[in-house]
């Protein structure tokens, strides 16, 4: 199991809950924490927070480890804590493990069209930072941010990120910013681990050919298998997305074998890199993008 920079462990993969809600997805939440998932991501975007609250209750509260993010109208430094305690009280719990801000740009409060450039993300950290002194959260990290906009929290903030999330894959590694992450001690949280997956497509190419497949044919795995190996390997810890009972427990037996650095080093170099399956374009306009 990895361990945070400060020193919290944190599984070494988990599920993401993007567009999972209502009564199926309590139902797929249940399912999933019975066959092994241990971290769930969430995020007050995505609108399903008591959607996992719901799914959590009757759980040992020490046997899993939530993650939520900061809703951007929340960025302003007095609305932060704000923001905390509402998705405290929609997961229906007293703190969470991880907490991230989910991008570095605010948007203002009553009118999430409008970015709000009066709030830099190091306003908006240094205020997060003090839910992490008062306990409302276990550990804080960011998500969506350029090299320039991790580099100013690291230098203008107390509390050093715990994880950056962003999108990273076999297929899709952004190799200057997990180097950064490296470098300075923040652990690097992938989603979309596998792409964004288009079957009727063949889509993403090293799912359904090349050096990925061969190694899934070696071991006997299915080629999500070794894309999501690959990247627990590389020290991340990824978090797939899926409501299917069968694609669960597959996603999960990855923590049951692992890759060698020779086939480690065939993923690195054989693989090739495709675009980014999703660009915040909304961000690019906003001041603080990249900063």
């Amino acid at each position: 199991m990895p361990t945070l920079n400060n020193g919290l462990p944190i599984p070494a993969m988990g599920l993401g809950t993007y567009k999972i809600s209502n009564a199926d997805g309590v139902r797929t939440l249940q399912l999933a924490h019975a066959a092994g998932y241990r971290l769930f991501d969430t995020a007050s975007a995505y609108g399903n927070e008591s959607t996992l609250g719901e799914a959590l209750v009757g759980v040992d509260r020490a046997d899993v480890f939530v993650v939520s993010k900061l809703g951007p109208a929340f960025h302003r430094p007095e609305r932060v804590e704000e923001g905390v305690r509402g998705s405290l009280t929609r997961l229906g719990l007293e703190y969470v493990d991880l907490y991230l801000m989910h991008s570095p740009v605010g948007m203002v409060f009553g009118d999430e069209g409008l970015v709000d450039d009066g709030v830099s993300p190091v306003d908006t950290w240094l205020a997060l930072e003090e839910c992490y002194r008062k306990g409302l959260v276990r550990s804080i990290g960011v998500s969506n941010f350029s090299e320039a906009q991790l580099g100013a929290v690291l230098e203008g903030g107390g509390v050093r990120p715990a994880v950056h999330q962003f999108e990273c894959s076999v297929g899709f590694r952004e190799e200057r910013m997990v180097r950064m992450c490296r470098e300075e001690g923040v652990l690097v949280m992938a989603y979309r681990p596998l792409g964004k997956p288009r079957v009727e497509l063949r889509k993403p190419d090293y799912l359904y050919e090349g050096t990925v497949v061969e190694v899934a044919r070696e071991l006997g795995k299915t080629p999500a298998q070794v894309a999501l190996r690959f990247l627990i390997e590389e020290g991340f810890v990824p978090i797939p997305k899926s409501s299917n009972a069968e694609r669960l427990k597959e996603n999960l037996a990855v923590l049951d074998f692992k890759l060698d650095q020779e086939t480690m080093e065939r993923l690195r170099t054989s693989v090739v890199q495709h675009d980014r399956t999703a660009t915040l374009d909304w961000l690019k306009g906003a001041k603080h993008y990249p900063f």
